[in-house]
């Protein structure tokens, strides 16, 4: 009888875990690629604007990093949104 119990927790804990894992649509395994294909240049963009060691909001250098790189992959940047110098939106 225990053996039969602990089996049926084992396939419980089993079961429990499959039901979790999550699902990933094809657009986000697409996001993940492309993502995982830049790294390397993403990881050089991130330690760049790190280096800056700007405070909130005046993230000048930081935000041209940013818009840099969003111009090369071919988005259109508009810079200063809601009035706020260093807020942008790339499309």
């Amino acid at each position: 009888m225990k053996k039969m119990s602990i089996s049926s927790l084992i396939l419980l804990g089993c079961l429990s875990i499959w039901a979790q894992k999550p699902k990933i649509s094809g657009n986000k395994k697409a996001v993940i690629t492309s993502v995982g294909s830049r790294h390397e240049q993403l990881s050089e963009l991130s330690d760049e604007i790190w280096s800056y060691e700007e405070i909130a909001f005046q993230e000048t250098q930081s935000a041209e990093a940013l818009a840099a790189y969003a111009r090369a992959q071919g988005f259109e940047v508009k810079m200063g949104v809601a009035e706020i110098p260093t807020a942008l939106i790339a499309e």
